[in-house]
């Protein structure tokens, strides 16, 4: 474990500069300065949010965050109550679907909350309308659906449109997934289905009233292609469409796709090792933006916080929450437009944000101070102490005592995996953090704002306090203790903390 130790206190001047770096920024650019003519004004009115450390400006902005949602894992697949759901039976039981998972331990590690059996015919809708909610509370202005199949074979994207036009004040960005059954169809059979997609009333639009089409994966099919889908697009709706393409190999894509683009999107890193603000090289996220920027168009900014994959052997190692404050760092220095938070609620890579199982709210309400400073300029003054506290319950190393046969490795181009408590704070006043761990102490100042503080991981419980002339003013503690051997192979973070 002193190997562990020592890395961590290596890159502890490292973080210092990512979190001071994310919180002020003085960054100038003509996006900011000049918002395009058809986005709205900014508002400076507050909620009084106090399950957040201060309170959510409201109203619209120039920027806007967009949630990725994935179909496959909406709050609930059969309503039946989630102490013996189809989530419960057979995505995180080992042996769940006939064993097709065992190899790896399971399908999931993670699931949202859940909940009780709904006793109404439209609960798909309700259980939509919950998860805007949940993600109107920290600020976000839509969801980004992956629409996966056409539409004759799913419903999904309808009944999302539908819940958020009854919620109101929220928007469904639709995202054509080409890296699934869409990419087979013909430019007839496309436009048919995301014609009625693009017409619904809860779709995304500009604010002069241009639908907007985003399309994972869109490099999958050429520019002639997607110009003749827009042609077709702007026919039958009589208007023209705003094109967003969300590449997963940029390479020279950005200028291949620029005549017939709006703006651009990367699916991005999901490691450090991807997201330094300082490396403008060709390909970086940097150089990526600012290609967008100078032929005019907007950017879209992929934000992530994990990304484990038992069914693919594979993880990429965040550094706790090191990679989501480095990815808000880039899109708030380098101007981004909107943002897309990657993901909503992909449990399957363990990249889900939404209020679950394994981190409850605080994800999301880690999130809201970098959306809050994302949309309206400036980090929001904090009017509540409070703590964040992200931890794995396993060591990296660790092998489970099911007997799985795929276990996940760190990706090629991953940081080093670390074992590390990260505690992020937020302090309405100077405090001090200490952290115990097994039979370790370790503190840290808090400054005003918000701070960070590592200690090493140790086997068993632990507790953080944030303190201020002696009083306790913030605690946490570990939600589940960390062992080794873990049942299965367990690499996601877990959080605990918050104030709800």
């Amino acid at each position: 474990m002193n190997g562990i130790a020592g890395r961590i206190t290596t890159v502890l001047v490292l973080v210092a500069v990512f979190v001071t770096a994310s919180l002020y920024f003085t960054h100038s650019n003509p996006h900011e300065e000049a918002p395009l003519p058809q986005e709205e004004r900014v508002s400076s009115e507050h909620a009084v949010t106090a399950y957040l450390p201060f309170d959510l400006p409201v109203g619209r902005t120039p920027r806007k965050v967009f949630a990725h949602y994935v179909p496959n894992f909406p709050i609930s697949i059969d309503n039946v109550d989630g102490d013996d759901d189809y989530y419960q039976r057979q995505y995180l039981a080992p042996e769940g679907e006939g064993g097709i998972h065992a190899s790896y331990g399971g399908l999931l590690r993670d699931r949202p909350l859940p909940r009780k059996r709904i006793d109404q015919p439209d609960w798909q809708i309700a259980d939509f309308a919950t998860e805007i909610g949940q993600a109107k509370s920290v600020g976000i202005d839509g969801f980004a659906i992956d629409a996966i199949k056409p539409r004759a074979q799913s419903d999904v994207v309808d009944k999302l449109l539908a819940a958020a036009a009854q919620k109101g004040d929220f928007d469904i960005l639709i995202t054509a997934d080409i890296s699934g059954p869409l990419s087979g169809l013909s430019v007839e059979e496309f436009v048919a289905d995301i014609s009625t997609y693009l017409a619904a009333p809860a779709a995304y639009r500009l604010a002069d009233g241009t639908p907007v089409l985003s399309a994972f994966a869109a490099e999958r099919r050429k520019p002639e292609w997607w110009a003749a889908v827009l042609a077709a697009l702007t026919a039958k709706l009589r208007t023209k469409v705003a094109f967003v393409p969300v590449f997963v190999d940029v390479s020279d894509n950005i200028a291949e796709y620029d005549s017939i683009s709006y703006g651009f999107s990367a699916w991005g890193g999901r490691s450090p090792r991807g997201m330094a603000l300082s490396n403008h090289a060709r390909g970086s996220p940097s150089d990526l933006i600012n290609q967008a920027h100078l032929r005019g168009k907007i950017w879209m900014q992929s934000i992530p916080f994990q990304d484990s994959r038992p069914r693919s052997g594979i993880f990429e190692e965040s550094l706790n929450g090191m990679t989501n404050r480095m990815a808000w760092q880039l899109a708030i220095e380098n101007g981004a437009e909107w943002v897309q938070l990657i993901t909503w609620n992909d449990y399957a890579e363990s990249t889900a944000m939404a209020p679950s199982v394994a981190h409850g709210w605080r994800m999301l309400d880690l999130n809201a101070n970098d959306i809050a400073t994302f949309k309206w300029g400036k980090p929001p003054r904090i009017t509540r102490d409070a703590i964040f506290v992200s931890y794995r319950i396993q060591p990296v190393a660790a092998l489970p005592a099911y007997p799985e046969t795929l276990l996940m490795r760190p990706g090629p181009d991953t940081a080093e995996p670390w074992d590390a408590i990260e505690v992020v704070s937020f302090a309405t006043a100077p405090g001090r953090i200490e952290v115990v761990a097994g039979d370790e102490l370790t503190t840290c100042s808090a400054p005003v704002g918000r701070g960070t503080c590592l200690a090493p991981l140790r086997l068993g419980s632990f507790t953080v306090t944030m303190t201020r002339d002696g009083v306790v003013v913030a605690s946490a503690q570990a939600d589940v203790p960390v062992v080794d051997p873990p049942f299965v192979q367990d690499l996601q973070y877990r959080l605990v903390g918050g104030l709800r």
